[in-house]
């Protein structure tokens, strides 16, 4: 597996996406082009010109500032990594792309990352045209895969969506050319709402306050949510900048979900209450290591109470749920046997041929700070891998993506003489259907570990 597959897959968090150029490189030699991760069901899409990477790995729902190659026709690929981890080639044989003086290129992989769809936008933006005016030049798409076709209405936020300034019908995979509202007049920098309606005219997804008023050119692209939790909320609206950033907003009305997780290391039974605006939500005994169903809620600030067998009160907390958030709320204790909640959050989307492994620390020692995780698959060794999550701190939570197999995995700590301590090992852990988490705490004894495992 090459380098760049290894860091693209193994990073915990989402690598920074630095383009070669920026908007302010005019150059009358060169173009400017930006990528787009569109495919919801992908790890990382990477870029490469003439066999050559020209970027970080994309994570999905992110872009690339605008990369600024001299103008001339280029081999173009984009590879992602299959099932194995092995670096593949997605884009068909002999794609190549012209990039012409001044011009600028939007590319978009979106679909299925086995069978992906590519778009490839060419426009013109001039800065100059709008530097003495509050208009904006905006774009309109539609990425979001398995999605019927929809019409985005833009309004006001201190209006309705039935009072909307622009009104566009989009199938998959539009891209619109520069847009002006109904009664032909420029769009100007403001504060938005953006409603979609599906053929019956039905609202199926608003926005929060969009602001679009700190550049001066847009792309509003519809996006499957990266916070899916049903049905009801399967889309969100991505609004892609001049730079590499991304704003996304999920539909304003949409739900949240949470389970519960007992995690304490003695076998003792509890139960979670979480209440807002005074509807409870309540997991029933939990034994060991059991966790209760997903069970969709509104989205609020939640009070939280964990409690023993006989109603006593264990320990309680605060735990906010927004738009579309599905968390996990674990119980465990600390080495002074108090009893605390520990929430977190895994992505729902279903990675072609990957799973997201979360670990979490939850001994509180100081000596046992700093942890490193190795996942050592098929034909490795712990010297061998490179997929290993570094320096896990108590309660940090830390994420990682790893190929359908099985592994063995050790939390152990690097001494100053560069020797690993071991504190716990699973020998065997086979990696299918969805995703993971790891909890290491102290076992019932307070004189060793344990991991315990959620799915």
């Amino acid at each position: 597996m090459k380098k760049v597959a290894k860091l693209a897959l193994y990073s915990s968090i989402a690598l920074a996406l630095t383009g070669c150029g920026s908007d302010d490189e005019e150059s009358t030699a060169s173009g400017f082009i930006e990528f787009y991760n569109a495919s919801v069901n992908s790890t990382v899409i990477v870029p490469y010109f003439d066999e050559s990477q020209i970027h970080n790995p994309i994570t999905y729902g992110n872009k690339t500032a605008s990369i600024a190659p001299p103008v001339d026709t280029y081999a173009l690929e984009i590879k992602t990594l299959d099932e194995n981890g092995n670096d593949v080639t997605i884009t068909p044989e002999n794609t190549s792309i012209s990039i012409n003086d001044s011009q600028r290129n939007l590319y978009v992989t979106a679909g299925d990352i086995s069978n992906p769809d590519f778009v490839h936008y060419p426009y013109s933006y001039n800065s100059d045209d709008y530097s003495n005016t509050n208009n904006i030049q905006l774009h309109l798409a539609h990425f979001a895969y398995g999605a019927e076709a929809l019409t985005l209405n833009l309004a006001d936020s201190a209006n309705g969506c039935d009072q909307a300034i622009l009104t566009k019908e989009l199938n998959y995979l539009d891209v619109t050319d520069k847009q002006l509202s109904t009664d032909g007049s420029e769009i100007e920098a403001d504060d938005y709402i953006i409603c979609l309606k599906n053929a019956a005219g039905e609202v199926v997804f608003q926005s929060t306050e969009i602001s679009l008023s700190t550049q001066r050119s847009y792309f509003a692209t519809i996006a499957n949510s990266d916070n899916y939790v049903n049905d009801a909320n399967k889309l969100q609206i991505n609004i892609l900048t001049s730079g590499s950033t991304i704003l996304s907003y999920q539909d304003i009305n949409a739900q949240a979900q949470l389970r519960f997780f007992n995690g304490l290391a003695v076998a003792e039974s509890i139960n979670f209450t979480a209440i807002d605006n005074g509807l409870a939500t309540d997991s029933g005994l939990l034994t060991k290591d059991q966790a209760s169903a997903f069970v969709d809620v509104a989205y609020g600030d939640y009070s939280v109470t964990a409690t023993d067998s006989l109603s006593n009160e264990l320990t309680n907390g605060l735990v906010t749920l927004n738009q579309g958030d599905s968390k996990t709320i674990a119980a465990y204790a600390n080495t002074a046997q108090e009893v605390e909640l520990i929430n977190f959050s895994q992505d729902n989307r279903e990675l072609s041929g990957f799973h997201e492994v979360t670990f979490i620390n939850l001994d509180d020692n100081e000596a046992n700070q700093g942890l490193n995780v190795y996942f050592i698959g098929p034909n490795e060794t712990l010297e061998s891998t490179d997929t290993i999550i570094t320096s896990a701190d108590y309660r940090d939570i830390r994420t990682i993506a790893l190929t359908t197999d099985q592994y063995k995995v050790i939390v152990g700590k690097e001494q100053d003489n560069g020797n690993i301590e071991p504190l716990y090992r699973i020998n065997n852990i086979t990696l299918e259907g969805g995703n993971y988490a790891l909890l290491l705490r102290i076992d019932e004894t307070g004189a060793s570990h344990e991991v315990a495992i959620i799915h």
